[in-house]
């Protein structure tokens, strides 16, 4: 699946418009996203920061106060990963301005069945290997004494960093090709021997 960070980053001088504001624009990208297909449970929100909007003068040497900011992020996860492009691009059309990632994992049903199949084939090499070692020792093995297993998920992988959106506003969707997720697991398994 692809998970894609959005972000709608809003300025102004008074705290209630720039909620206003950021609320309109939000709420417009949820409901271009949703006529596209993506369902409620797939969109959330992941930050929402309303704070002072300060720089530093360097003429003054004064830190001079422009207003507020307000920072809203939503996460939108589909299986549908070969659309991850066209979302991005319906997402800035519509008020997206800061794409902060797109990554891809392996949804948790399949990274489940990957977890099962490689658990299962790992554990019959470990006896296949054990069974060789104890012929060439010329003992047979026992009973299984102790077993223990441990996974690695090389994911999920990132596109980019962040974009921001008027880059994109005169481009095509931008074509985003998700890179493998490469799951690995390794059983040792302790055998007694007789």
């Amino acid at each position: 699946e692809v998970v894609l960070m959005l972000t709608v980053l809003t300025e102004g001088s008074d705290a209630k418009q720039v909620q206003e504001k950021n609320s309109q624009q939000m709420n417009t990208v949820i409901e271009a996203l949703k006529k596209a297909g993506i369902k409620d449970k797939e969109i959330e929100t992941t930050q929402y920061s309303l704070y002072p909007w300060q720089e530093w003068d360097s003429m003054t040497q004064k830190t001079i106060n422009k207003g507020y900011r307000l920072q809203q992020t939503i996460s939108v996860t589909t299986k549908e990963t070969a659309k991850a492009g066209e979302l991005v691009e319906l997402a800035v059309k519509n008020g997206i301005n800061t794409v902060d990632t797109i990554s891809f994992r392996l949804s948790s049903e399949r990274e489940q069945e990957v977890r099962e199949e490689l658990l299962s084939s790992a554990s019959a090499k470990a006896r296949e290997k054990a069974e060789t070692l104890a012929k060439s020792l010329k003992v047979s093995l026992g009973e299984v004494l102790y077993a223990t297993e441990s996974s690695f998920n090389n994911g999920p992988w990132y596109y980019g960093g962040t974009a921001k959106a008027v880059a994109m506003e005169t481009a095509s969707a931008p074509d985003i090709s998700p890179e493998q997720v490469k799951v690995s697991i390794q059983v040792n398994v302790d055998y007694e021997i007789d």
